[in-house]
């Protein structure tokens, strides 16, 4: 982490910048120490340790196999910065040539899921998240 990257508090939940960084020695070991200026008070002197600190975008990735020997695999995207969530179909694979990608029951599941968290998030939101590759 460097000087001016965008950064979420573990702890409370809340995003700043750092603004400066120090070495500290903290039981034998030498420690990254971040001054942070919080986004909902920038005047306040916030230190934390960079363990304490991550990034603003979270990434999760769910993959369903079924036993028809097929998995499919997506991912959601959250930027806490912006308040922006972006939904990912990655791919989709079947073992059993038998039986086509789009019509095994992992990806069934999947789409079923993927429109389950699209409209939960719509709700929640009050907006549609952004979609990319979406090819249901």
């Amino acid at each position: 982490m460097k000087k001016g990257t965008r950064v979420r508090v573990l702890r409370t939940n809340e995003i700043g910048t750092i603004a400066d960084k120090q070495f500290i020695r903290k039981g034998g070991e030498t420690k990254i120490y971040c001054r942070v200026k919080l986004d909902k008070n920038p005047k306040q002197d916030t230190w934390y340790f960079a363990d304490q600190l991550i990034d603003t975008i979270v990434k999760a990735e769910v993959s369903i196999k079924a036993s028809d020997s097929s998995t499919s695999t997506f991912s959601v995207i959250f930027d806490t910065d912006n308040k922006n969530i972006s939904m990912e179909h990655i791919r989709s694979i079947s073992e059993n040539k038998n039986i086509p990608t789009d019509k095994s029951l992992s990806s069934w599941i999947t789409v079923w899921l993927f429109k389950g968290i699209r409209e939960t998030l719509k709700e929640a939101y009050g907006g549609d998240p952004i979609i990319n590759n979406e090819k249901w």
